[in-house]
Formats: structure tokens, C-alpha cells, sequence
């Protein structure tokens, strides 16, 4: 009898740990193919969005400029200078609406998020990151 319980505890325990880890697996896979589809697809026409806006980098300032007429797109693209010469730009919205979205930054390393960008910032590639 005891040998029984052993195996169904044994057996519960494991299920238990194979979806816990089946769902984190999952997760990953699609936040990866998230991130895979920006770079394989997205990449280019964001890039071309930017150097529309780095063309215009001499009437930019310290405040947010929309940028909605030249690169657009529904929800348009802002851009400023920082305290170090370099621009950031914010393209609101992508896969999951309004609240996400990618920053370029033309700096070494994004360290100070620009509004509307929320908490979480997840460096891409180059100058290109996901908020």
C-alpha cells in the first residue's frame, strides 16, 4: 500500500512540474518569435522610418516632436534630443496595441526611458529596443 501512494505522489508531483514548465517553455517561444519577426520583417521598414527622422534631426529638441505625417503610421512616431547629443524615437503601438512599441535611441546605451514607454525596455539589436 505504501509503495502505491509513493508512485501516485511521484506521479502528481511530475505532472504538476510538466505543465509548470510547459507554460514557462511556451512563453519564451513566443516572446522569441516576437523579437525574431521585428528583426526578420520589421527591421527594415523601421530603419528607413528612422532615417527619415535622423534626416531631421537639426529641428529637433529636448521635447517630444510628432513625426505622425512623415513616417505614417496610425499611431506616428515621436523623436527628441538628449542631454548628449543623441535621439531617441518612440513608435507607440505593434503586437499588443498602444502600450507597446520600439525606441530607437542613436546613443551607446538607452539609460533613461522616454515617456509612454512603461517599465519594461528589452534591447533588441543595435540601437532598436522593445517597451
Amino acid at each position: 500500500m505504501k509503495r502505491l501512494q509513493w508512485i501516485s505522489i511521484g506521479v502528481v508531483i511530475g505532472v504538476v512540474l510538466s505543465s509548470v514548465f510547459f507554460v514557462w517553455w511556451r512563453s519564451g517561444v513566443y516572446f522569441d518569435k516576437r523579437h525574431r519577426r521585428f528583426i526578420e520583417v520589421e527591421l527594415p521598414l523601421y530603419d528607413e522610418m528612422a532615417k527619415a527622422i535622423l534626416a531631421q534631426a537639426a529641428t529637433l529638441t529636448a521635447e517630444p516632436r510628432d513625426f505622425r505625417a512623415l513616417v505614417n503610421r496610425p499611431l506616428g512616431a515621436s523623436a527628441r534630443t538628449n542631454a548628449d547629443g543623441s535621439v531617441t524615437m518612440l513608435f507607440p503601438g505593434g503586437e499588443g496595441g498602444p502600450r507597446h512599441g520600439h525606441i530607437y535611441h542613436s546613443g551607446t546605451v538607452l539609460t533613461n526611458w522616454p515617456p509612454g514607454s512603461g517599465d519594461y525596455v528589452h534591447h533588441l539589436t543595435n540601437n532598436w529596443y522593445e517597451y
